[in-house]
């Protein structure tokens, strides 16, 4: 598409299936359901697209309009370097797969005259660690510590082989960390 879309190659027979090879055909897709809508300029939709047996796979389309002009000045006034747009996360996630980080799997990045899109594979079968948390506080509080020791393990070596690699993730929350469906409590 001239350059504006980049698909990663295992999503390609896929989305060609579904006509989005463009830029304007994801961009502009109208299917989906919200899933997150904090800024006017960024939204997050939840989009199913068939295969060719007739089963649903799941992805995350992420579309940035492009930010207004104190959006695009207020990282200069504290003195940081603007990070706009799709690309920067799609290039975050590529340096996570290369360090071995477990993360989303990114399908298509399109970018074009200001406006761009990230759209990655949904994350199935686990769930959001606050959400189990929330789920599990009752056993945590009644001495049933050995899977919180395993989750507390496991978030300080993805921290630490994140350090390690030279990245940073700015929402390092435990809202953005991931535990499989299946996970409970255990003393």
């Amino acid at each position: 598409d001239g350059g504006r879309l980049t698909v990663n190659r295992d999503f390609a027979p896929l989305l060609r299936q579904n006509g989005l090879t463009t830029f304007d055909a994801l961009m502009n897709f109208s299917g989906g359901r919200v899933a997150k809508n904090v800024l006017p300029e960024r939204t997050t939709t939840r989009i199913d697209l068939p295969d060719k047996s007739g089963a649903l796979q799941f992805f995350f389309l992420k579309r940035h309009e492009q930010p207004s002009l104190w959006e695009r000045i207020k990282p200069w006034l504290r003195l940081q370097r603007p990070l706009h747009g799709a690309r920067n996360e799609w290039d975050a996630i590529l340096r996570f797969h290369e360090a071995g980080i477990a993360t989303m799997i990114p399908a298509a990045l399109g970018e074009s005259q200001g406006r761009s899109f990230l759209l990655t594979a949904a994350i199935e079968g686990c769930r959001k660690l606050t959400e189990w948390m929330a789920e599990h506080q009752g056993a945590l509080r009644n001495g049933q510590l050995q899977t919180l020791r395993q989750i507390i393990a496991g978030i300080a070596d993805v921290a630490r082989t994140m350090h390690h690699a030279g990245l940073h993730h700015q929402d390092f929350y435990l809202t953005h960390l991931m535990i499989p469906c299946g996970a409970t409590a255990t003393t």
